[in-house]
Parts: C-alpha cells; sequence; structure tokens
C-alpha cells in the first residue's frame, strides 16, 4: 500500500521537474523557481522518509511469539 501512495505521488510531482528541468535548460538556474526548488527538495525528503518508513517495517520483527507461526 505503500509502494503504490508513494507511486501516485511520483507521478503527480512530474510535472513541477518537468518544468523545473525545463526551466533550467533554457534560463539557467538564475530564474525565479526557488518556491518550486524548495517544494522538490521537501517532496524529496518526504520520500526518504516513506522509503525508510517500508524499510523498518519490512525488517522489524517483534519478540516472542506473534500467532502467525506455520504449523508442522
Amino acid at each position: 500500500m505503500i509502494n503504490l501512495l508513494a507511486t501516485v505521488v511520483l507521478l503527480v510531482h512530474m510535472r513541477p521537474i518537468e518544468y523545473l528541468a525545463d526551466m533550467a535548460s533554457t534560463h539557467g538556474m538564475s530564474g525565479g523557481a526557488d518556491r518550486l526548488q524548495v517544494q522538490i527538495l521537501v517532496d524529496a525528503a518526504a520520500a526518504v522518509l516513506v522509503l525508510v518508513i517500508a524499510t523498518v517495517l519490512s525488517v522489524y520483527k517483534p519478540r516472542g511469539r506473534t500467532g502467525f507461526r506455520a504449523e508442522p
């Protein structure tokens, strides 16, 4: 579920990234795109946080019996 949400967010944020890339290729980074750069930075930090949470959830194992053991 986390991966599906992250994929949707990535696809939604492709348009600002494409706009910023086009602006950088034509005008350089001196154009007034400071707000967009901050948005992309915050989005990237949130994506890293989602990946860390998914990793922790996939690695963490509770101590003791969980009730999900295989029957012999």
